[in-house]
């Protein structure tokens, strides 16, 4: 146990990047910690409560207002599935300090225990931030006790084990049938870009009832769950179902935790290798090509960054063929109810996590090269940005074009949407290589912290956050809005409000663009690695 809790706490001061070598550097950082996690509170509560209102009044409606609490756990359990099941195989297999770790004298178990412990622990707070709104809204909208309210918070502490067991099992399956195949890291990423649209896809299409359905369709112990917040054998058992698999998981990963881990290290040999003449094409071209195969030579910021680009388009597919047949007046009513919240749904997937929030940090120790070269920093950072375009401004066409087709929208609006969306895109790309230039993460020893744990990252996420709170409070207001302080976005038409954030777009995304690529040559000096 002793063993564990060192690692423990390694991994943690690891995952926050603390140094506490120095007395004034531990206060610097415990409270740029501490900023941090009270953004994080803020914006993941917000989320929370936002979502919370609204299902409270959806299920009010329908008389089911007892599944408040249990489908936002559900909710929780589903995003911590959605970050977590293409990142875990990278905690457990071929990181580098491998070696060093199965040299100590220490079990396999309390390693790989260590290494989940961070992940969890962060899942465990995003599932309380999310729960814990939700029990207030059901507590003004039905008795309340005391055993339900405690019953509930067991229940969001221990639901992100199952999601994070099956993430296990799938990260160790993909990685065993990847290790010997030459393409094993495009194959990688197919494989988990399959397992995550055929979920996506099937919850989407067999639910009736929205969110709540599509909730209800993917996570299948919600009854459980659900029964689990008001009598206490169901909680007994849903920990049972939470926690036997994640242990019986856990030890079979310790028994094959040395072959895997072999298995990754291990190189397919090319016995037709032949040396082939290059000509170069010019700096551009050649720094966009390295940045485009270092994206798709790495499934795990391939997957997390496509991500945002995989959403939208399945979203906007599934909503023309749920839609379809409609007739034109029918669509372009609906079109007015849908819409309004288009940019809240866009700006989350885009800003997510662009291509570009982990662009300089992923360059780890070789950054330096970088520097070094006689490489234009300016042509550097456009080619990380050109990347970034290639996927994500097709997605924000295709997603525009389809969306003015199925609900029938006008010309106008229909370029001022597109527009938007393709701006939308190009600030992503911009604002997340801005925030990585100011707070890169060089120092790793395993591809996820610079993908899933920077000071960047975490930028990001809560910018989309953020910005999707504030896109979706605006968008209820304009269909919701009469007799409020807000009654004024009622008035406010669609070709005019997307004409005011395509020209707000436009300003911040060429300021944050011309600022960075003017002090490039002096920001990259300051960059240590």
């Amino acid at each position: 146990m002793t063993n564990f809790w060192l690692l423990f706490k390694t991994n943690l001061l690891s995952l926050v990047n603390f140094n506490g070598k120095r007395k004034k550097s531990v206060k610097v950082q415990a409270t740029k910690l501490s900023v941090v996690a009270l953004l994080f509170v803020i914006i993941v509560g917000g989320i929370g409560a936002l979502y919370s209102f609204i299902f409270a009044d959806v299920l009010k409606l329908t008389g089911k207002i007892d599944q408040l609490v249990p489908t936002m756990i559900g909710l929780s359990s589903i995003v911590a599935f959605a970050f977590s099941f293409y990142a875990v195989a990278n905690l457990l297999y071929g990181f580098k300090d491998y070696d060093f770790l199965a040299s100590l004298p220490v079990r396999k178990t309390a390693i790989i225990l260590s290494k989940l412990s961070a992940m969890f622990l962060v899942d465990v707070a995003f599932s309380l931030l999310i729960t814990i709104p939700a029990i207030v809204f059901y507590g003004v909208s039905a008795t309340i006790t005391f055993s339900f309210i405690a019953q509930s918070l067991i229940c969001a502490v221990v639901s992100p084990l199952l999601p994070l067991t099956i993430s296990i099992v799938i990260g160790a399956l993909f990685t065993f049938i990847s290790a010997r195949i030459k393409f094993k890291n495009l194959v990688t990423s197919f494989l988990y870009l399959l397992v995550f649209a055929v979920a996506f896809i099937v919850g989407f299409s067999s639910s009736e009832d929205g969110n709540l359905g599509l909730i209800q369709k993917i996570y299948f112990v919600l009854p459980l769950l659900t029964k689990g917040c008001f009598n206490v054998g169901y909680l007994f058992a849903f920990i049972g179902v939470n926690i036997i698999p994640f242990v019986i998981v856990i030890l079979g990963v310790s028994l094959t935790f040395e072959k895997m881990n072999a298995l990754c290290k291990a190189r397919p040999k090319n016995k037709n290798f032949n040396l082939k003449s290059k000509q170069g094409k010019g700096e551009l071209h050649t720094l966009f090509v390295k940045e485009f195969k270092r994206l798709a030579t790495c499934p795990l910021y391939m997957m997390n960054s496509l991500i945002g680009c995989i959403l939208p388009i399945v979203g906007v597919i599934a909503l023309a063929i749920m839609f379809n047949g409609f007739g034109g007046e029918i669509a372009s009513i609906l079109g007015t109810l849908v819409i309004p919240f288009a940019p809240a749904l866009l700006v989350f997937c885009f800003c997510v996590a662009p291509t570009t929030y982990c662009a300089i940090s992923i360059e780890g120790s070789a950054f330096w090269l970088m520097r070094t070269l006689p490489i234009d920093s300016k042509k550097l950072l456009n080619a990380k940005i050109m990347v970034h375009c290639v996927f994500f401004v097709p997605c924000a066409v295709i997603c525009s074009v389809v969306l003015a087709i199925t609900f029938k929208l006008n010309v106008w609006l229909s370029l001022l949407f597109t527009a938007f969306s393709v701006i939308l895109a190009l600030f992503s790309g911009v604002f997340g290589l801005w925030a990585n230039l100011k707070k890169p993460m060089l120092d790793w020893d395993n591809i996820q912290k610079p993908v899933k744990q920077g000071v960047s990252v975490l930028i990001c996420m809560l910018l989309a956050f953020a910005l999707s709170a504030v896109f979706g409070v605006v968008g209820y207001f304009m269909l919701f809005g009469q007799n409020t302080a807000l009654e004024f976005l009622t008035k406010l038409s669609l070709t005019l409000y997307f004409g005011i954030l395509s020209t707000v777009f436009i300003v911040v995304t060429a300021f944050i663009y011309l600022k960075m690529i003017k002090n490039a040559e002096n920001t990259f000096a300051k960059i240590s690695g």
